[in-house]
């Protein structure tokens, strides 16, 4: 199990551990792994699974009773949720984990479903812990809250969002590749387990594209109109945006220019797409150097959407004429390590934190971001508690570090008005001969290359 999921597995003990009957609302886009930690958390268990369908409230509650009785020997007196989920209580002492998995297709059409939940929860005589898995991100944030409405049911509900796995652990499932190869695979797919499992450890990076991405045989080829077109309508307007973001029109004016649409509109629709997760607001570090702060800025958060917006959706035809590796060829590579800056900053920034946590920084980290700045940005900013601060630079397109990107950083720094106590310098490649002098001299600047990621 990786190290990331085990969090999600203690705070799904912690619950089952206590006296009290309470539930897990359990959250996170599709494809995180969310039912594999729930069928870890239940190996031991006395449980009870159920995956709700789009289903009237009648077929529904027929399906529900259907899998109790298939699951378990017990008689149930009748389909109604309290029914059925008594009859499984009751029919043992031991403590039962119920899981209904996509609850929200059960939530959003029939009250009876909750209530019945929370009597179950409330009751005195019987144990029970309830999961209840989602992945409409969006909906748990705008509409749970209304169901929830009442204060006693919101004591005994936690929700808890799982999140991508961080690089470390896909280094880990991806143990034959090399670092380099590592933030490459980061950078298209992310840290989501559902697509990992389906990338070839055996094949290279640009195999696995071919195959999984760019074939129309592909497991994932499809995969950004499904993310795009299950929830969100107007797909062609979201699409606009988004390919927008992924071309670095990144503000709300860039996107009014390039779009045509109202402002108004384009701030709908983008809150739309924060809510699903595939778009975030960046916040930049704060500092003292407001005036040279660029704010409202925005950038395609899901990966996978990322890259098809940047390498593929404009060139579809393309794809359609050329085969998958000439295309690779013509349309991924010559544009692929700028497009990785970006994530090998945040490769660097897990780094930092994981150094920070084991105790092998010179401070306890308890901030960190980047600075967005007019004329630039500052990669990594981390502090802690006193002021005390690292700055980082990464570059990951660039052959060579060289002293004089620093100096542009320090260019940068008295624009942000921030100083700082160590410099960590990250490199995919190599440092030139004057840095290393200036490193060697200086024990505050310290020289990371990839291999130590």
């Amino acid at each position: 199990m990786l190290s990331s999921r085990k969090r999600e597995l203690n705070v799904l003990t912690q619950v089952f551990n206590k006296e009290e009957n309470e539930a897990v609302i359990l959250y996170g886009a599709y494809g995180l792994g969310k039912t594999r930690i729930v069928r870890e958390f239940c190996k031991d268990k006395r449980a009870f699974y159920y995956m709700a369908k789009q289903a009237s409230e009648l077929q529904q509650k027929i399906f529900f009773e259907a899998e109790a009785k298939s699951q378990f020997d017990v008689d149930i007196i009748s389909n109604e949720y309290t029914d059925v989920i008594n009859g499984v209580v009751k029919a043992d002492p031991q403590k039962l984990v119920l899981v209904i998995d996509e609850f929200q297709y059960i939530a959003k059409k029939d009250e009876s479903f909750m209530k019945a939940v929370v009597d179950a929860l409330k009751s005195s005589s019987d144990k029970i812990m309830v999961i209840l898995v989602c992945s409409q991100i969006g909906w748990i944030g705008s509409e749970l809250p209304n169901i929830l409405k009442n204060n006693s049911q919101n004591k005994i509900f936690h929700a808890h969002r799982v999140n991508e796995i961080g690089f470390v652990d896909l280094v880990q499932t991806l143990e034959r590749y090399d670092t380099r190869e590592c933030v490459k695979i980061y950078g298209i797919i992310g840290g989501i387990p559902k697509y990992l499992d389906r990338w070839n450890k055996s094949r290279t990076v640009k195999d696995n594209v071919c195959k999984l991405i760019l074939s129309p045989n592909g497991t994932l080829y499809n995969e950004v109109d499904r993310i795009i077109g299950s929830e969100l309508r107007e797909q062609a307007v979201y699409s606009t945006i988004l390919y927008a973001l992924a071309t670095g029109k990144n503000k709300l004016n860039d996107l009014f220019a390039y779009t045509g649409f109202s402002r108004a509109k384009i701030s709908v629709y983008i809150n739309n797409l924060i809510d699903l997760d595939i778009v975030e607001k960046v916040d930049s570090y704060e500092t003292a150097g407001h005036v040279n702060t660029k704010k409202g800025v925005y950038q395609i958060k899901n990966t996978l959407v990322n890259f098809y917006y940047r390498f593929i959706y404009a060139n579809q035809s393309a794809l359609n004429l050329l085969s998958e590796t000439d295309f690779y060829d013509m349309y991924v590579e010559p544009e692929l390590n700028e497009y990785l800056d970006r994530y090998f900053v945040k490769v660097c920034q897990e780094y930092l934190l994981l150094l920070s946590k084991i105790g092998r920084l010179p401070l306890k980290i308890t901030k960190i971001g980047s600075w967005v700045g007019k004329q630039g940005n500052i990669d990594i900013i981390a502090s802690d508690d006193s002021g005390n601060a690292i700055i980082g630079l990464c570059r990951w397109k660039d052959r060579t570090v060289t002293y004089s990107m620093c100096l542009d950083l320090f260019d940068l720094m008295g624009q942000a008005k921030i100083s700082a106590d160590y410099y960590y310098l990250f490199s995919s490649r190599a440092f030139d001969e004057k840095l290393k002098k200036e490193a060697a001299k200086e024990p505050r600047i310290i020289l990371v290359d990839i291999s130590s990621l």
